[in-house]
């Protein structure tokens, strides 16, 4: 009898076992049974509205987004057209958009406006992003680190595989839109770039100073260009900084400075193109030996000249 008991115990234990294993699968498949039925339901509602152009203003799916991510409105494109007098600069002043949005949305390659043209502007930065190849918005998200639900919404919602579209929040770089309107600070003078911008460890008073421009090494007597076009503010002589030196006012609240001179070709309230010679590379005042310092002064202060040097 005791045998029997115990086989009859073994034989009954797995029976429950696999009553409860049983139990917990019953469980887990009603949970996705009742998970599908709801991502079904959600996609009804918005599925056909997403991916169709909504025909209202807010879908379920917006309000979600813009509550979790906080995205800003939809980008609107509206037309300008250019007056007599009006540049790039004084346009993007007027209707309160950047010179890069009004180079991107309408692709321009000169800064030239003739009068009648129309040319498109929007609320928010933006860039026309084209491809020679087929894209998707993912690709366009990772490029320019932009959530992908912001792009379609600026897009209107028609966006998903296209060779065009619009990126919002991103501006080309002052480079970029020199580079494309044939503008731009031209490198001064041929040669290689011996201290940088930003802090170093001075050559004459071995202490560390910031350097508020570029040295470009150069020999003696070498021509200095005008990086851009302008109007000579100043020349003089520094016996302690910069020796022999020319400013050069330009549009935009911009100016430049050409240091340690040998010799100065200009004058004030001269007239200068971009190329042309203003002076000649020397060693004068606080210097280890010939080259030129280059400064770029944007609004007052003094900025990193290699933003924009174009070539």
């Amino acid at each position: 009898m005791l045998i029997k008991s115990q086989v009859i115990s073994i034989n009954r234990y797995p029976k429950r076992k696999k009553s409860k294993v049983f139990y917990i699968s019953l469980s887990k498949t009603t949970f996705l049974i009742l998970l599908s039925m709801c991502l079904i339901v959600f996609s009804i509602l918005n599925f056909v509205e997403f991916f169709n152009y909504v025909s209202y203003e807010n879908t379920i799916f917006d309000v979600i987004c813009k509550t979790l991510f906080n995205f800003p409105e939809e980008i609107r494109i509206s037309e300008y057209t250019v007056l007599k007098g009006d540049t790039i600069y004084s346009i993007s002043k007027k209707l309160n958009t950047s010179i890069s949005t009004l180079v991107s949305l309408n692709g321009l390659s000169s800064y030239l406006l003739f009068p009648g043209r129309k040319v498109y502007y929007s609320n928010r930065d933006v860039v026309r992003y084209r491809s020679n190849g087929v894209f998707s918005v993912f690709d366009v998200s990772k490029r320019y680190n932009v959530h992908p639900y912001e792009v379609f919404v600026a897009n209107g919602y028609k966006f998903w595989f296209s060779n065009e579209c619009l990126v919002p929040g991103v501006q080309l770089s002052w480079s970029e839109v020199c580079s494309i309107l044939g503008i731009g600070f031209l490198k001064p003078l041929v040669g290689r770039i011996t201290s940088s911008f930003g802090y170093r460890i001075h050559p004459v008073l071995g202490v560390k100073k910031f350097h508020s421009g570029l040295d470009i090494s150069a020999p003696y007597g070498h021509r200095v260009k005008a990086a851009m076009s302008g109007v000579v503010e100043s020349v003089g002589y520094d016996e302690y900084g910069y020796g022999y030196y020319v400013v050069i006012s330009h549009p935009n609240k911009m100016k430049t400075l050409y240091g340690h001179l040998s010799k100065i070709l200009v004058k004030v309230g001269q007239k200068v193109r971009r190329g042309d010679v203003i002076g000649k590379v020397g060693d004068t005042g606080m210097t280890t030996g010939p080259h030129l310092h280059f400064e770029v002064i944007k609004n007052g202060t003094k900025v990193n000249p290699r933003r924009y040097i174009v070539r």
